[in-house]
């Protein structure tokens, strides 16, 4: 897994799709000199999943691990603390010009408030449970076929998730909460792109 500049890959795997292209020939790249210019950000990644998400054999999907939990409320469940729902704002901000076809969460409440405010109108969010990460794989990727959907996971379910749709190892989690993954899958093909947002957390 590389970072920003597969911002580039995204794009151009959109493109080649939409022409009928093979998105992993140069065949696209040539075709679209002009990406090489993209400044490698937040928002040029995300600019390139929604193009790529119009392609209808393209499945984009956003993973990020839940915000920070409150630490001084008892039980197995607690909700987000106040950095928490700062980052869930800053998620909500970042998406804002996303337009997201699906929302997953474990049933956790901290996982459902980090991605509240992100729910299509009218939808409710699609729970994941178990540990079966290649079926949830499979029912992500074929979900979201033509758009883009946003999972919030946990430390220890995102890597595997992210192994399930693309094949990819992403390192350990450890206190970070700021990590935004963005998968793009294509017939033959997948990229993942790593992102930060929010709020680095403190060391």
């Amino acid at each position: 897994m590389r970072r920003a500049p597969l911002a580039i890959c995204v794009f151009i795997a959109a493109m080649a799709l939409r022409a009928g292209a093979d998105p992993m020939s140069g065949t696209a790249a040539m075709a679209t000199p002009a990406t090489a210019a993209l400044p490698e950000s937040t928002a040029t990644v995300m600019e390139a999943a929604r193009v790529a998400a119009r392609a209808e054999s393209v499945a984009t999907v956003i993973l990020v691990r839940h915000a920070e939990k409150s630490v001084g409320m008892l039980g197995e469940d607690p909700p987000l603390g106040t950095e928490g729902r700062a980052r869930a704002t800053a998620l909500a901000a970042t998406l804002a010009k996303t337009p997201l076809r699906l929302v997953y969460s474990t049933y956790f409440l901290r996982n459902r408030q980090t991605v509240q405010a992100l729910i299509p109108p009218g939808d409710s969010i699609r729970i994941l449970t178990g540990r079966d990460f290649a079926a949830q794989a499979a029912r992500i990727r074929r979900e979201s076929l033509g758009g883009t959907s946003l999972v919030v996971g946990h430390s220890d379910t995102l890597p595997q998730l992210i192994l399930a749709l693309a094949g990819e190892t992403i390192e350990k989690f450890t206190g970070d909460f700021d990590r935004l993954y963005v998968v793009t899958l294509w017939p033959g093909g997948s990229s993942v792109t790593r992102l930060s947002y929010g709020v680095p957390p403190a060391p």
